[in-house]
């Protein structure tokens, strides 16, 4: 199975940003995220998961996409975006990274 069995998005009417979800299109969406952290090696939780997924979709532009899972694929495959999606991915979770280091020090 490809993602965690307790996500509990499937048949809810919106997703966290208020987008409508009728058919699991944000749930698919997150599948195909996970699907490339695996590919990755780079295991993220559930927040983590969602933050970055919302994060992919402004910085590529299929926010609000009809098609945002598909869309998410078609890139995926395409050598170009997937080198920029990677290199995205690996960026943000080093942005992270820092941010958590420094807010322990407050």
């Amino acid at each position: 199975m490809l993602g965690s069995p307790n996500r509990s998005t499937i048949g809810e009417d919106s997703n966290k940003e208020g987008c409508v979800d009728l058919c699991g299109v944000y749930w698919l969406s997150i599948l195909v995220l996970e699907r490339i952290l695996r590919e990755l090696d780079l295991p993220l939780t559930e927040l983590g998961k969602d933050e970055l997924y919302s994060e992919l979709r402004r910085a590529f532009g299929f926010i609000g996409s009809y098609r945002e899972c598909e869309r998410l694929e078609e890139m995926w495959i395409d050598p170009l975006y997937r080198e920029a999606i990677e290199k995205y991915i690996k960026a943000w979770l080093n942005f992270r990274r820092k941010r958590s280091i420094i807010e322990a020090y407050r």
